[in-house]
């Protein structure tokens, strides 16, 4: 259910290259940014990651960056993964004012199902 290019990533990333996909490629919308393309790593030159007392994790910088990524771009269809409960309020915060039809944030788990 996701797409190749993030399959293969976690793939080779975690299971040794032993993941296959369900879907093909063409059933996947081409990416409307060839500048990033489906997934994207971006490194922070300062970072300000907080733990909370429930070991979740956040960290305002990314998700400022996350937006300007995401303004930048002027695209659709977008969504954000996070791994931390934390985060994902962090983003929800900073997205605050953009339509949940245009950006879908939410965790690992819940893109899961």
């Amino acid at each position: 259910r996701m797409h190749p290019t993030l399959s293969s990533y976690c793939s080779q990333a975690s299971y040794n290259g032993l993941l296959r996909d369900g879907l093909p490629l063409s059933t996947f919308k081409p990416s409307t940014c060839a500048a990033l393309g489906p997934l994207s790593f971006l490194n922070l030159a300062t970072s300000a990651e907080k733990q909370s007392s429930t070991q979740s994790r956040s960290n305002p910088e990314e998700a400022k960056l996350c937006r300007k990524v995401y303004d930048a771009l002027q695209a659709r269809d977008v969504a954000v993964v996070t791994f931390y409960r934390d985060q994902l309020k962090e983003l929800r915060r900073v997205f605050g004012d953009v339509s949940k039809k245009l950006v879908e944030i939410d965790t690992v788990d819940a893109f899961q199902g």
